[in-house]
C-alpha cells in the first residue's frame, strides 16, 4: 500500500496534493492501493474527489513532528505501508521517526537525508548532489524531469502550434498567494483587446477571488474564468500560449507542448535556480519573481507576451523545446521503479 503524506491549504499549493494524486493514478491503475493522509481536511477534499480514501491527523501542518504518534497509528493499520512524503515541513528527524513503521521517501526538491527514495523531477537536480552524502548511499533515486509525476491526460493528445494566438492559459496556482492574477489581467486584458485573444484565467478551489478583485477587473473584457477544471490537459492544448506561476504546472504544460511565460511564487519555485534555468536553457520565457515584486512580474509578463504574440517562429521553438522535457510518463516510472525494488 502507498501512503501519500500532503497538506494543501492558502500556504501550501494544491499542486503537491495533485501530483501525488498522479501516481496514486498509476499505482491504482496496477492494483496497489493508495491513502492520503494529511494534517487537516483541505486535503482530503482533493482526495475524496478522486475516489481515494483520506486520514485526516487533526494536527499542524507546519510541526510535523507532533504528528509523528497519530501518523504512526495509521501506519501500524494497513498492510506494508510505504510512505511518500511531499512537503517541505520535512526534515531528517521526521524520516527518522517513522522510520520503524515503513519505507519512507520524499518527493521534491528539499534534501532530506535518511529517505529510502527520492523523486526529485526538478530540471537542475543533479544525482551527484546526493551521491556526494552519506545518508543517501542506500537511497533509490528518482532524479529529473523524466519522473515528473503528470496525471495520464498529459501523456496524450496533438503537439500544436497556430498561426494565431486565439487564445492564452493564465494560471497562478491554487492559491494565488502573492495577489499576482490581478496586476497580469490589468496587463493583459487591453493586450486581448487589441489583438483579438482571449484569455482564460484558471481558478482553484482555494483562490481567493474576492481578495484581488479580480471579477471587477474582468468587466466587459475577454476573459473566461474557469472553476472546477476536471482535465487541465485538454484545456492547456486547447490554447496557444499559457502564462503560469513555476512548479509542477509547467511540466504539465511542456508534456502538452504550450509555449509558456514562466514566473515564480515562492522561494521554493526558485528552488536551486531551476525557474530561471528553464528561461536560460530556452524552454519558457521567464517574467521573474512574483513573490518579491508582483507589479513588476505582471509589468514582464505582459512584455513576453507582447513579444511572443506576433512571433510564431519563437513560439514554435519554445513549444518543441519544452515538449522535449517531459513525455508524460512520470508516473509509469516511479510505480516501475518500486516494483523493481519489490516494494508494491
Amino acid at each position: 500500500m502507498i501512503v501519500f503524506r500532503a497538506d494543501a491549504n492558502e500556504v501550501i499549493s494544491a499542486g503537491h496534493v495533485m501530483r501525488c494524486l498522479a501516481i496514486a493514478e498509476a499505482a491504482s491503475d496496477r492494483g496497489v492501493e493508495c491513502i492520503f493522509v494529511s494534517a487537516d481536511d483541505r486535503a482530503s477534499a482533493f482526495a475524496s474527489a478522486e475516489g481515494f480514501r483520506c486520514k485526516v491527523l487533526g494536527t499542524d501542518w507546519r510541526d510535523v513532528m507532533s504528528e509523528v504518534p497519530a501518523f504512526g497509528r495509521v501506519l501500524d493499520s494497513v498492510p506494508n505501508p510505504l510512505v511518500i512524503v511531499d512537503t517541505y515541513q520535512a526534515n531528517e528527524r521526521y524520516v527518522r521517526e517513522l522510520a520503524p513503521f515503513a519505507r519512507v521517501g520524499y518527493l521534491g526538491t528539499k534534501v532530506v537525508p535518511g529517505v529510502d527514495f527520492l523523486v526529485n523531477y526538478s530540471l537542475s537536480a543533479r544525482r551527484s548532489t546526493y551521491d556526494a552524502l552519506p545518508s543517501f548511499d542506500r537511497a533509490k533515486l528518482m532524479i529529473g524531469p523524466m519522473f515528473a509525476p503528470l496525471g495520464s491526460g498529459f501523456s496524450r493528445g496533438c503537439i500544436r502550434v497556430s498561426e494565431r494566438v486565439r487564445s492564452i492559459l493564465l494560471t497562478t496556482g491554487n492559491t494565488d498567494p502573492v495577489g499576482v492574477m490581478e496586476p497580469i489581467v490589468r496587463k493583459l486584458a487591453p493586450m486581448a483587446c487589441d489583438e483579438g485573444f482571449s484569455i482564460k484565467a484558471v481558478v482553484g478551489p482555494l483562490f481567493d477571488r474576492q481578495r484581488v478583485g479580480l471579477e471587477e477587473s474582468a468587466c466587459g473584457l475577454p476573459i473566461e474564468f474557469c472553476r472546477d477544471v476536471k482535465d487541465m490537459g485538454s484545456l492547456m492544448r486547447s490554447v496557444d500560449l499559457a502564462v503560469s506561476a513555476c512548479g509542477t504546472t509547467l511540466y504539465e504544460l511542456a508534456a502538452c507542448g504550450v509555449p509558456t511565460v514562466g514566473f515564480s511564487l515562492s522561494p521554493e519555485q526558485d528552488s536551486g535556480g531551476e525557474a530561471a534555468a528553464l528561461g536560460e536553457r530556452g524552454l519558457i520565457e521567464y517574467a521573474g519573481r512574483a513573490y518579491e515584486d508582483r507589479e513588476r512580474c505582471a509589468a514582464t509578463v505582459g512584455e513576453l507576451v507582447n513579444s511572443l504574440v506576433g512571433d510564431r517562429r519563437r513560439r514554435a521553438e519554445l513549444s518543441s523545446s519544452f515538449h522535449g522535457l517531459v513525455d508524460g510518463r512520470g508516473c509509469e516510472r516511479i510505480c516501475d521503479e518500486f516494483q523493481r525494488e519489490g516494494w508494491l
